[in-house]
């Protein structure tokens, strides 16, 4: 008998090879130790936008949201089809909640500007130099930033160090791992040993069967 679907996200789960295949390979982080735990489609305020949490060992935890293929018709992101499809609201929901909490969007394709101005914003110690020397120096930076604060709501006068902050914590993870299935068997064949098909097969039965969702899922 097939149960049927909750609403949300889960009922999707099936449908996304690209964020199953990347929750295999958080699952095989987990054996090797890289991460302490994963929750896959959590409830409540923990879901909304996240598809994928993860937990590393020092505390810290991530959110990750999975979007696989091509933008529409386009090979990269812009900033307008992150607001569009809702994803910069769900990362100022999350970066608001918990300041030890990271944002990712775990995707093949490219954000090489906001992936700069990300990196900008971690590398200074002080707010005007911030301003003055890594975003008004370049007119593409200047841009993105400032369509970046308007799409949150906030003000570059009053909300400085907020938004480097949560630009500090903000990751965009352009992964085309979880389209190479020869990748994610050969990291099968790193920690189990037998036939690497029917082994990812095995995970992949746990994931859509849905017994980890909502909890964390450690060693």
């Amino acid at each position: 008998r097939i149960m049927p679907y909750e609403s949300g996200g889960r009922a999707g789960k099936l449908g996304n090879n690209y964020e199953l295949n990347w929750i295999v390979l958080k699952l095989i982080d987990i054996v090797s130790e890289k991460i302490e735990a994963i929750k896959v489609e959590a409830i409540g305020e923990e879901e909304e936008g996240v598809d994928v949490w993860v937990r590393y060992f020092n505390g810290n935890t991530e959110a990750q949201q999975c979007k696989g293929g091509r933008n529409a018709s386009k090979d990269y992101w812009t900033l307008s089809d992150l607001n569009s499809r809702g994803i910069l609201k769900s990362w100022k929901f999350h970066l608001s909640r918990d300041l030890i909490t990271t944002v990712s969007l775990v995707s093949p394709l490219p954000f090489t500007n906001f992936s700069d101005l990300i990196y900008r914003a971690k590398t200074n110690d002080n707010a005007q130099s911030f301003i003055d020397y890594q975003v008004n120096t370049s007119s593409e930076i200047k841009s993105l930033f400032d369509n970046y604060i308007n799409y949150l709501g906030f003000s570059k006068e009053n909300d400085i160090l907020k938004i480097i902050n949560f630009l500090s914590r903000t990751m965009i993870r352009q992964e085309p791992s979880p389209e190479n299935e020869e990748y994610i068997r050969d990291k099968v064949s790193q920690y189990f040993i037998g036939d690497t098909v029917s082994i990812k097969s095995k995970f992949i039965d746990l994931i859509s069967r849905g017994e980890i969702f909502g909890r964390w899922f450690t060693l």
